[in-house]
Formats: structure tokens, C-alpha cells, sequence
């Protein structure tokens, strides 16, 4: 399999991967991005990699006032995993 098409896999796998909202839960707070979050109320609108990073950092600078402290470190976890995909992209491709 080529570069380009494990690239593109791993970022289609990054995208689709969103933790689950907890059944029993406290519904969403107002301001927070549960698209972003948990796949949920989304828009038929497509991000590319650096929308994708720059919604990540605006809902994590909203902090605790709105998150949880899981849901940060979720969104943290996402948003790491986006850049070192994006360092992949621009600074180590080998095709």
C-alpha cells in the first residue's frame, strides 16, 4: 500500500473516531461543540486537517467553564493526534 493511501486511511480513521456521549450523561452545555465532540448534531460540512485543528483549539481554550475535564482531555487527545498527522503530511513524506 502506498504512502498517500495509508495517509489518507489514518486520517479518514482519525475523523471517524469520536468517543461515545455517556447514555446517562448531563445533556450538552451551551457552547460546547458536541459535533466535534461526539459525532452528534452534525452538519453535512466537511473540515479540512487545519479547520479541523483550529475548532479543536477554540473549543479547548473554552476550558472547564464548558468541558469536562474527560471532555478536555478528549479534545486534547484529538488535537495532538491531528498535528502529528499533519506533521506527517508536510515533513515526512517519502513518496
Amino acid at each position: 500500500m502506498s504512502y498517500k493511501k495509508v495517509v489518507g486511511l489514518a486520517l479518514l480513521l482519525l475523523m471517524s473516531a469520536a468517543p461515545a456521549r455517556p447514555a446517562d450523561g448531563p445533556a450538552p452545555a451551551q457552547g460546547k461543540d458536541t459535533c466535534l465532540l461526539y459525532h452528534d448534531n452534525c452538519p453535512d460540512r466537511k473540515d479540512d486537517i487545519y479547520q479541523r485543528i483550529a475548532r479543536l483549539r477554540r473549543e479547548i481554550a473554552k476550558g472547564p467553564a464548558v468541558y469536562t475535564p474527560e471532555e478536555l482531555r478528549t479534545l486534547q487527545q484529538m488535537l495532538d493526534e491531528y498535528e502529528q498527522l499533519l506533521d506527517r503530511l508536510l515533513y515526512h513524506n517519502t513518496d
